[in-house]
């Protein structure tokens, strides 16, 4: 399982330009997943298809790897901020992962109501 420091360092690793050394140690997960949300909706919002998937799998395997405060962060930044794109974007629809799919219709979707 991934704490989230680990998830801090895998979030620099794999976009390095959104973290910045010295600041890794200072950041929070939900910092650091807010990070990764304003540059996927810039990625989106620029039709970077490869970084679009980049994004969604590193978000993916943040939810799969994660602790329960990662798990936490990815479900409601990550996901959450993401839902308001869901109408304007095919780009969305095309590249987004199974499981963070689930999670937004876990999220968008009341039942018993």
């Amino acid at each position: 399982m991934l704490s989230e420091k680990d998830a801090i360092q895998v979030i620099k690793k794999e976009l390095p330009q959104l973290i910045q050394s010295s600041e890794a140690d200072e950041l929070s997960i939900y910092k650091s997943v807010s990070k990764l949300v304003a540059f996927t909706r810039h990625v989106i919002q620029n039709n970077n298809t490869n970084e679009v998937k980049h994004c969604f799998s590193l978000a993916e395997q943040l939810l799969k790897e994660g602790n329960n405060t990662v798990k936490n962060a990815v479900e409601n930044v990550y996901v959450f901020s993401l839902s308001c794109l869901f109408g304007s974007t095919s780009i969305l629809r095309e590249f987004i992962t199974p499981l963070i799919e689930a999670e937004y219709k876990r999220q968008t979707c009341c039942k018993g109501i």
